[in-house]
């Protein structure tokens, strides 16, 4: 299974270029992700910097700066190739701080993210909140589905069981099969972002298994202000619930899940925990919507689809 395209694949696009009243913009490196983290603070974003850093390392991001300070921002994750068709690529952190907002920042720089993952052979894809739903749609975004986030400051344990013949396991080595459920899920492989959740949360990593084969996945992380529990793929309802409900009981407090919307027996054993929604998103797509098997029931959030 091929790793996860890095910023290295994708093509040199100019690094540097002109922002109004002054701004210069320019490509994003590593040594960024201090000063960005200050960025997606600001407007309350659930972003560590553990993210940026990540999120800097396997993809391409450009930023307006005023001096040394970011005042907008954007990224581009390309993911890898599993079939025929073109995979999948993710558009994120499109921020802009308050005192530079309504000046077409955001537009210009995810027009950047746009051609990074065009010239690196990926359908752009991302979740919209829906003040950026109507803006993407005027850049030739589509919307896929929607989604909504729910949260609770205290998780309550549930203890769903999972159903007859399936067991749950904490995952150990991220093999090849699991790759592949999870990149069936979204159109694309991403075994470097499972591979960081993994490390980051490993009592939020679980694998179900029936006959011999895994049948679900749960992952998570820990965030600025609450844990994400995402992606979740589960080949049944009932799965997908005993997966939350084992990342949840672990996480013992805030916690995060977006939620495909119609998954309402997820909904349900979010609502018994305590959870609610408090905001959606829409995923959208510029060209023709990856193939996905139907088995994400929750993303891994706006930043990495």
């Amino acid at each position: 299974m091929p790793n996860i395209a890095t910023n290295s694949v994708i093509p040199n696009l100019a690094r540097g270029f002109a922002g109004p009243g002054g701004l210069v913009g320019r490509a994003l490196t590593a040594a960024d992700a201090a000063p960005l983290t200050a960025l997606s603070d600001e407007a309350g974003w659930n972003q560590t910097r553990r993210d940026w850093t990540i999120m800097l390392a396997l993809g391409s991001g450009f930023a307006y700066f005023d001096g040394a300070r970011p005042v907008a921002s954007a990224l581009a994750l390309p993911y890898a190739r599993v079939g025929a068709a073109p995979p999948t690529g993710f558009v994120s952190m499109v921020l802009t701080t308050a005192s530079w907002q309504r000046r077409g920042l955001a537009r210009t720089l995810t027009a950047r993210c746009v051609d990074a993952l065009d010239a690196a052979g990926c359908v752009p894809g991302l979740d919209a909140t829906p003040a950026g739903r109507a803006v993407y749609r005027t850049i030739g975004f589509s919307d896929a589905f929607a989604l909504d986030r729910w949260r609770a400051d205290a998780a309550k344990r549930v203890g769903a069981p999972p159903p007859p013949g399936v067991s749950l396991r904490p995952i150990g080595l991220i093999d090849a099969a699991m790759v592949a459920l999870d990149a069936a899920s979204i159109g694309a492989a991403r075994p470097s972002i499972l591979r960081e959740l993994k490390a980051r949360r490993p009592d939020l990593a679980w694998a179900a298994w029936r006959d011999g084969a895994v049948v679900g996945l749960a992952f998570g992380r820990d965030g600025r202000t609450a844990a994400q529990i995402g992606p979740v793929v589960a080949a049944t309802p009932g799965i997908a619930v005993a997966l939350i409900s084992r990342a949840l009981d672990a996480v013992g407090g805030a916690a995060i899940v977006d939620l495909l919307r119609g998954q309402d027996e997820a909904g349900a054993l979010l609502s018994a925990a305590g959870l609610a929604p408090v905001r959606e998103f829409t995923r959208m797509f510029r060209g023709a919507a990856p193939t996905v098997s139907g088995l994400l029931v929750a993303a891994a959030g706006p930043e990495l689809a």
